[in-house]
């Protein structure tokens, strides 16, 4: 006999003669198991069935146990176990069920400056890259790129399958001041850059046209052509102003 739903049959057996004997066959319900087939290590989840009566088992509990009468199933141990749900009649649900271990921790460098970039990792493969507050930094979800919008911290976060994550702070460091003074100058004169933040340094490329003086913003014009004087703070960020040195008349 083979139970294909529940219900009550009877079952005959004829002989030629025509005599019969017959028996009242009851196909019991069963149902299967409900919920997610996975969990995180160290996490909880629930599994349910629409049959109540039963009692829950895991066949290897120090993969994750279950309540045997509630389905909460407890993860402790990265691997694979069966979780069956048996009724009272004899009928059984089962699934298999996977623990999964969190990612490994993030690594990179983890600050950056507004409207630049600094590149974040994790070993486990097949993840996904989200920012707390896009409008603090923003992350590639693919790549772990991180692009800084608004000095201030914000979590990093890696998730894999069943949203197993980990997180690390992220720290976009403010610019200075935008940099003030001179801006066009002849050849073999000397003038000045500002900023109103202070401890950074100054630099400039190319210096054969103009060369600042590191830590006082003096500069001296040497030559024809375009230079880029850079104001930098200890944290890597900075600002930019470009000067012009104008050719002599003739």
């Amino acid at each position: 006999v083979h139970g294909v739903a529940m219900g009550v049959v009877h079952i005959s057996y004829t002989l030629g003669s025509g005599c019969v004997a017959s028996w009242v066959m009851t196909v019991d319900p069963l149902a299967p198991i409900v919920g997610r087939d996975s969990v995180c290590l160290g996490s909880d989840r629930w599994l349910t069935n629409i049959v109540g009566g039963g009692v829950w088992s895991s066949s290897v509990p120090a993969v994750a146990s279950i309540l045997f009468d509630s389905g909460k199933v407890s993860g402790h141990l990265a691997g694979i176990t069966s979780i069956t749900y048996l009724l009272p009649t004899g009928c059984r649900s089962t699934v298999q069920f996977t623990v999964i271990a969190y990612p490994g921790g993030i690594t990179g460098t983890k600050k950056a400056c507004p409207g630049t970039n600094t590149t974040l990792f994790n070993t486990t493969g097949g993840g996904a890259w989200t920012s707390g507050n896009p409008g603090i930094a923003t992350v590639n979800i693919n790549t772990g790129v991180v692009t800084g919008v608004y000095a201030d911290t914000v979590d990093i976060t890696y998730t894999i399958l069943p949203g197993c994550a980990v997180y690390t702070r992220v720290t976009i460091n403010p610019l200075p001041a935008p940099v003030t003074g001179v801006s066009i100058m002849c050849p073999n004169t000397k003038d000045s850059v500002h900023d109103a933040t202070v401890d950074g340094l100054w630099s400039s490329s190319p210096s054969t046209i103009a060369k600042v003086i590191d830590t006082t913003g003096e500069v001296y014009a040497l030559a024809q052509g375009v230079s880029t004087i850079k104001y930098t703070l200890p944290t890597g960020c900075f600002r930019t102003k470009t000067v012009t040195v104008q050719p002599l008349p003739i």
